[in-house]
């Protein structure tokens, strides 16, 4: 079992989670699916990397592999460990990236098995999801990528803001102060490229991986040596997690309309005007206390998705999600980004989170119109989930 000393937090995402986190993790236990409901367990702890695997296994999940961790430090008995139980997946972008490395070193005990597709190995297809649940990943992908474009992205507010083009030293530091550790590790390795330089199989891989555990309802965990990867499915909990809950409060907002006493939702500061359409059908209502958990169904199925990064000592990031999540993904998809299908057009949004309004807005859900941007592949995405993206601020939950 693992090592019961409770190391200081190692990665970047599990320093700002233990900062902001509600509850400390109980000390001494362990288990790969003790999550309460849509929250977070941390668990970072020294032991040999495939204990953890063997207590999964043991509980039965489904794995995503991640090309960092397919090399020589885990013994071959490990991978036929992950053979024999054909729980093992791996999606299109892994094994593109694995292909030329495997094919180098023929010895591995994964380069037969992925080289010749071999029946032991699932391989993640686009006709495994829905199609309406595959465009609402296709819709997260992309909004987990505009995290590489922070650089530039602070780079153009700095020049409107001086009149000049600001230096790399400016922009490296407003990022960092503004952003924070997190935005700016991410942001930094693509300063000097573009993102169709870049490989996006980080952000392939935790949105199929996510999307599997939702629609099939099987405990699902990442095993990766990279931080980018457990990162980025933190991000995109996140931002799924919030549209689901949004989701929802529209549900109830068209049940029961006169409880939420709506008004006019004036956009009388710059921020509201970036992020949102002048429209007189725009309404704002106070968000009562323990709006986010009211909304919830008091009947769902939990499915916990994790991510294991093995770098040394072992850091364990899970997510405790739902299977109804998968409509959040369907309504994404169908609607190109919006989180309810069900007003018009309007979107509907728990709060204003991360916009920095001033403090009466601070406590309202508003349904209105976003002003949204066209990608160059076509896909129009909200400026307000774009600064969702960005944020290091998160709302979360975590044990």
């Amino acid at each position: 079992m693992p090592d019961r000393k409770e190391p200081s937090p190692r990665t970047p995402t599990s320093r700002y989670m233990s900062r902001t986190a509600r509850n400390a993790a109980p000390p001494h236990s362990f288990s790969p699916t003790f999550i309460p409901r849509l929250s977070y367990r941390v668990h970072e702890f020294s032991t040999a990397p495939m204990v953890l695997v063997q207590a999964a296994i043991e509980s039965d999940h489904d794995f995503f592999l991640d090309t960092s961790i397919i090399d020589f430090t885990a013994s071959s008995d490990a991978w036929d460990l992950l053979l024999a139980a054909n729980n093992a997946y791996l999606v299109p972008g892994i094994v593109r990236e694995l292909l030329p490395w495997l094919e180098r070193h023929a010895e591995h005990p994964m380069s037969g098995p992925v080289l010749h597709s071999d029946p032991r190995l699932n391989f993640v297809r686009q006709a495994d999801l829905a199609p309406s649940i595959w465009d609402g990943i296709h819709f997260y992908f992309n909004l987990l990528v505009r995290r590489k474009q922070v650089m530039s992205a602070v780079e153009l507010r700095l020049q409107r803001e001086l009149g000049r083009d600001p230096t790399l030293e400016e922009v490296r530091h407003e990022v960092q102060t503004s952003l924070g550790e997190r935005a700016y590790l991410l942001g930094k390795k693509t300063t000097q490229a573009s993102l169709a330089d870049l490989s996006h199989a980080d952000e392939e891989l935790v949105t199929m991986a996510f999307a599997h555990a939702v629609q099939t309802g099987r405990p699902t965990m990442i095993l990766t040596r990279d931080q980018d990867v457990l990162e980025q499915l933190y991000k995109l909990t996140v931002l799924v997690d919030f549209d689901y809950r949004s989701m929802l409060l529209a549900d109830s907002y068209l049940l029961h309309f006169a409880s939420y006493r709506p008004r006019h939702f004036p956009l009388d500061e710059d921020w509201l005007k970036e992020a949102f359409v002048d429209a007189e059908e725009n309404v704002q209502f106070e968000r009562s206390p323990g709006l986010e958990e009211a909304v919830l169904p008091p009947k769902f199925q939990f499915v916990p998705v994790s991510c294991v990064r093995i770098a040394g000592a072992t850091t364990q990031l899970s997510f405790g999600a739902e299977t109804r999540m998968k409509e959040i993904l369907s309504i994404k998809g169908r609607t190109g980004g919006l989180n309810t299908d069900r007003l018009g057009g309007r979107n509907c949004h728990l709060s204003l989170w991360p916009l920095p309004v001033r403090k009466p807005l601070q406590s309202v859900a508003v349904i209105a119109v976003d002003r949204r941007v066209r990608l160059s592949d076509g896909l129009s995405i909200g400026l307000l989930d774009i600064n969702r993206v960005m944020s290091t601020n998160d709302p979360l939950d975590v044990i």
